[in-house]
């Protein structure tokens, strides 16, 4: 047995999992998402210092401390030159493609050129919106190459120049009496967007975001640090009769625009089939058995910026082995009922046509898919459809039809093919609430197409609570319909544990499987989950443990009881997951 299992099975002996080929998203799923999304600054009072802006300062002044130390920096301390304000945080995407351009392609131009073209300084402030994760913000920094970043504790500045989203670019026109804004762009437009604003400021004179020209993109100035991130990651799931265990590791680089992730999966699949008495499936007995099977698997994705607002995401993988442990046990019913029928005809027929023989074929299951996707973003930061198409394959895995006695049963060897296509929206509705939806269809081969609808919500109760809610909804004629619906809660201690209890429920109406004879797909289930986690996120490393209870519960015996009874029955399971992260 495989040291994960040996590791994690004392703990968790004498449970099962099973079914989750029927829920369309796990709870993995809801933590990944969580961990994801930290919710924006809270709203703030109107003004930003607790005491009146000294005179000849406006409502756009501030004073901010320096990003890691006690030191202050106020807007007003650049009287007569130009300040470009990039507020930012560290999960926010567009921020890390943004942030390293702006530094590169403005401070350092005009820091070289000693100034604009009126000879006016420039100065860029980073401003980091988020009070938690310092280190996480730290880690941002150094990527970006931000070389003065204050801290906006709660988002009050950003509050006063009314963002609503990130990344938001400020150029502010300190020339004139009073300051006033020359450009506001709720996320980055680029460089040359900038520049022009920038140039067109003279003695007080400034320019205006109407001014630009139309479809002003990037120079492509190039800034930041490449990023690699490298996990592990382990599932275990066992009973008496049935232990899963799946691992992975994953390896992810990121610079500016470009995202690429390489992955590597194992499972392994280990269960005692429980043998049939004769009369029952078969005129004689069918033997207990012990099955153990591996699965590996591959995937890669890489994620480019096209266009300023688009993103193109090509992927594909492929794997062999069983894909879930409900096929491997019907597998071995029929290796078992093959061994069965032909000792009893050759115990019982001897005289011609004598022998029987094996009618059963060794698996080689194997799949492969593809998949492509185009994210727009239709409002900056705010607003993000993404088109998508997939293809998959899968085969190697015999399909057993009824026979008679003497001849045993068919046998059928199908590859299935699986095109799809999808569409999702996603949105920041307000500094606290983002939803994502969803929605699929798919052709699998000699079966009808599948509809799928699924929707999340992410809202920041407190300043360090968040909860997501998900819900979907799948329909295939004849008549399979499932739905779940689910949350997860996510508490924030001293910026490095967070502690997430997360809740879902599975119903439908029964699988339609072609793979197999159509008396042992799966009867209607209901499921429910839940689950404790725990996560430490340190500078560079990061650790996450959850464990839960999964019960599944029948609502109907399969269509052929004899068989499938046992497969099929009402279990009551434990499940649990270690992953751990490190970032260089």
């Amino acid at each position: 047995m495989p040291l994960p299992v040996v590791f994690l099975s004392i703990i968790f002996l004498n449970h099962s999992f099973a079914g989750a080929e029927t829920a369309p998203v796990s709870l993995d799923d809801c933590f990944q998402a969580m961990e994801s999304f930290v919710p924006a600054a809270p709203a703030a009072k109107p003004a930003v210092n607790s005491s009146p802006p000294p005179a000849g300062a406006s409502q756009l002044d501030f004073s901010l401390p320096v990003f890691g130390r006690s030191e202050r920096v106020a807007l007003n301390d650049f009287k007569g030159e130009i300040v470009v304000l990039d507020f930012f945080a560290h999960w926010c995407e567009p921020c890390r493609k943004a942030s390293p351009q702006i530094e590169e392609g403005i401070a350092h131009h005009y820091a070289g050129r000693g100034g604009n073209r009126s000879g006016i300084p420039v100065h860029v402030l980073g401003i980091n919106v988020v009070d938690s994760a310092p280190e996480a913000t730290a880690r941002f920094v150094e990527e970006t190459g931000l070389e003065r970043v204050l801290d906006d504790p709660g988002g009050k500045v950003l509050e006063l120049y009314k963002g609503s989203g990130l990344p938001l670019v400020v150029v502010v026109d300190l020339t004139g009496e009073v300051p006033r804004i020359a450009y506001e762009s709720m996320g980055f437009k680029g460089v040359e967007a900038l520049r022009t604003t920038i140039d067109a400021i003279s003695n007080g004179a400034s320019g205006c975001s109407s001014c630009l020209p139309a479809g002003a993109i990037a120079t492509g100035a190039s800034g930041g640090v490449a990023t690699h991130d490298v996990s592990v990651g382990a599932s275990v799931l066992a009973s008496s009769d049935i232990s899963l265990v799946d691992s992975s590791l994953e390896y992810k680089m990121r610079h500016l625009g470009t995202r690429i992730t390489l992955s590597l999966q194992h499972g392994y699949t280990d269960l005692d089939f429980p043998g049939f008495p004769k009369n029952i499936v078969s005129p004689g007995p069918l033997k207990e058995s012990h099955r153990k099977e591996h699965r590996f698997g591959a995937q890669a994705t890489a994620r480019f910026s096209v266009a300023p607002s688009l993103a193109l995401t090509v992927g594909g993988g492929g794997g062999t082995g069983f894909a879930d442990y409900r096929s491997l046990w019907i597998d071995e019913f029929y290796h078992q009922l093959d061994k069965s029928l032909i000792k009893y005809v050759d115990d019982n027929f001897p005289s011609p046509p004598g022998p029987r023989s094996s009618n059963y074929q060794d698996p080689d299951p194997w799949s492969a898919n593809t998949s492509a996707d185009l994210r727009w973003e239709y409002l900056p930061s705010c607003g993000f459809l993404t088109l998508s198409a997939n293809y998959s394959a899968s085969g190697g895995t015999p399909s057993y039809l009824e026979g008679d006695l003497i001849g045993g049963f068919k046998v059928e060897n199908k590859v299935f093919y699986t095109p799809g296509a999808g569409v999702s929206l996603e949105n920041i509705l307000t500094k606290r609430l983002r939803s994502q939806l969803d929605a699929q269809v798919q052709k699998t081969t000699d079966r009808e197409v599948r509809t799928s609808f699924k929707g999340s919500f992410n809202y920041a109760l407190l300043d360090h609570l968040v909860c997501r809610t998900e819900f979907s909804y799948a329909h295939e004629d004849p008549g399979f319909d499932g739905w779940s619906a689910g949350a997860v809660l996510e508490k924030d201690w001293s910026n490095r544990w967070f502690l997430s209890l997360a809740a879902r429920y599975y119903e439908d109406t029964g699988e339609i499987l072609d793979t197999v004879p159509e008396n042992a797909s799966p009867p209607a289930v209901q499921t429910y989950q839940g689950a404790l986690a725990l996560r430490w996120q340190g500078a560079s490393n990061s650790l996450k443990a959850s464990v839960g209870p999964y019960f599944n519960r029948y609502l109907e015996e399969p269509s052929d009881p004899r068989r499938f009874l046992k497969l099929y029955e009402d279990r009551d399971w434990i499940y649990a997951n270690l992953a751990y992260v490190h970032v260089f």
